[in-house]
C-alpha cells in the first residue's frame, strides 16, 4: 500500500496516519521468548513485569542489534508469530476501536517491533516515524515552562554514557536547587518543614510512607477519596524556597477551596529544594485546573523556580499541573512526571542506538502515541 493510499483511508486520529492497511512483518532481529523459558537470572532481572496477567514474555535482542529487550502481552506474542512472513495485519488484530487500533500497531512500528512496508521499502523504529506520524505546525513561541521541560530533554539527550534509568532520574530532577548548609540548617527535619508551613487545623497529618518517605503528607477528614485504581489529578506548587513560608497560605486557601483532598510536601531541606516543593490532589481536571489558576491569581508576583514536564497554567512557573496516569490492580502507580521521563528516556536511548545525531525529535514524536501534548507536557 502507498503512503497516498494510506492517506485517503478515513482516520479519527488527525496525527498519525491511518496504517492498517500496510503490509507488516515482523522485526527479525527480535527473538520472541516466553516468560517460562527465559533464564533464571532473566526471570529475576524482569520478575515485576510478571505480576502482568496479560503478560506472555520478552522480545530479546539478538546479538549485534540496535535494540532493547522489550515485554510483550499474549496479544503482541500472537500477532508477532503471526506477522513472520510479511503480510496484511490478520483480521484477529483488527478487532476493537479502530483508533485505538491503529494507535497501538504505530507503536509496535516506532518500537521497531514490526517493520512496515512503504514505497517498496521496509522501515521501523526511528526511521519510521515519518510514515506513521503526520507533521505538526511549527510551535512559533513557548511559554517559560514549556522552554524549562525543553531545556530538561536537552540535557536529557545529552547524556549518552548513562543507561535509560539514570536519564529518567536526571531530567526528573532536573531544576532542584543545590542542598547547601544554609538549608539544611534551615530545614534539617519534617519538624522544622511544619514549622515553616503551619498547616492549619482540618488536615489531618498521614504516617509516613515507607516507601516513598521524602514527604510529609496530609488529607481532610471530610473529602472524598477517589477509587486507588483512577487517574488522579495533582496541581504542582513550585516557589522558590525563600518565598514557601508567605506563599504557602495562598496555596493552601486555594486547593482546599477547589476540593483538595490530600496534598504532600518536601520532608527536608532536600525535599524543599526539589522543584515540585508541593503537590495537591484532585479527582477531576476541573477542580485541579480550578485551583491551580486561583493560586496563581492570588500569588501573582512569587519569585518561583518551575517544575519541568508539568502542565502550565497561563504563563505561571508557580503552579501547573499533571494527572497520574490510572494503574491496574497489579501495578504500583507511577507519578506523572516519573511515567513521562521514564518514557523519554527509553526513546532518547531507542534514536541514539539507530544512529540519530539528536534524539529528541523521534522521543517527542513517539510520546505523542502516549497521548502526551509535548509542547504543554498535558495528557491528552
Amino acid at each position: 500500500m502507498t503512503e497516498a493510499t494510506m492517506e485517503r483511508i478515513e482516520s479519527q486520529d488527525s496525527e498519525i496516519r491511518n496504517v492498517l492497511g500496510a503490509r507488516f512483518r515482523s522485526n527479525a532481529e527480535f527473538e520472541l521468548v516466553a516468560f517460562e523459558r527465559l533464564t533464571r537470572e532473566q526471570q529475576q532481572r524482569w520478575k515485576d513485569l510478571a505480576r502482568d496477567p496479560e503478560l506472555f514474555g520478552l522480545l530479546m535482542p539478538r546479538e549485534g542489534t540496535v535494540w532493547r529487550a522489550k515485554s510483550a502481552c499474549r496479544d503482541t506474542a500472537l500477532l508477532f508469530y503471526a506477522l513472520q512472513t510479511a503480510g496484511l495485519l490478520p483480521g484477529f488484530a483488527l478487532q476493537g476501536e479502530r483508533e485505538e487500533v491503529n494507535r497501538g500497531v504505530a507503536q509496535l512500528v516506532l518500537d521497531g517491533i514490526l517493520e512496515m512496508e512503504c514505497g517498496g521499502n521496509w522501515v521501523t523504529g526511528p526511521g519510521a516515524v515519518a510514515h506513521v506520524l503526520r507533521a505538526r505546525d511549527t510551535v512559533k513561541t513557548q511559554c517559560a515552562l514549556a522552554a524549562l521541560s525543553a531545556e530538561a530533554l536537552a540535557y536529557g539527550a545529552s547524556l549518552r554514557s548513562l543507561d535509560a534509568g539514570r536519564v529518567s532520574a536526571r531530567m526528573y530532577f532536573y531544576n532542584r536547587l543545590p542542598l547547601t548548609p544554609y538549608w539544611r540548617a534551615l530545614f534539617p527535619d519534617g519538624e522544622a518543614v511544619k514549622r515553616e508551613l503551619r498547616v492549619p487545623a482540618g488536615w489531618e497529618e498521614l504516617p509516613v510512607d515507607a516507601q516513598n518517605d521524602g514527604w510529609i503528607s496530609w488529607r481532610r477528614r471530610e473529602a472524598r477519596l477517589p477509587a486507588s485504581a483512577a487517574r488522579t489529578y495533582k496541581v504542582y506548587f513550585s516557589p522558590r524556597p525563600e518565598a514557601l513560608r508567605e506563599s504557602f497560605g495562598g496555596f493552601l486557601a486555594a486547593i482546599t477551596r477547589c476540593g483538595c483532598w490530600n496534598f504532600k510536601t518536601g520532608r527536608n531541606a532536600a525535599g524543599l529544594l526539589r522543584p515540585d516543593k508541593a503537590v495537591a490532589y484532585f479527582v477531576s481536571r476541573e477542580q485541579a485546573l480550578e485551583a491551580a489558576e486561583r493560586a496563581d491569581a492570588s500569588l501573582a508576583g512569587c519569585a518561583a523556580q518551575g517544575v519541568p514536564f508539568s502542565a502550565p497554567v497561563g504563563e505561571s512557573l508557580l503552579v501547573s499541573w499533571g494527572s497520574d496516569p490510572a494503574a491496574e490492580e497489579w501495578e504500583a502507580r507511577e507519578s506523572w512526571r516519573l511515567w513521562v521521563t521514564n518514557r523519554l528516556a527509553v526513546h532518547l536511548k531507542a534514536a541514539e542506538a539507530a544512529g540519530e545525531e539528536d534524539g529528541r525529535r523521534f522521543a517527542l514524536e513517539r510520546m505523542r502515541l502516549e497521548r502526551v501534548d509535548t509542547v504543554t507536557w498535558a495528557a491528552l
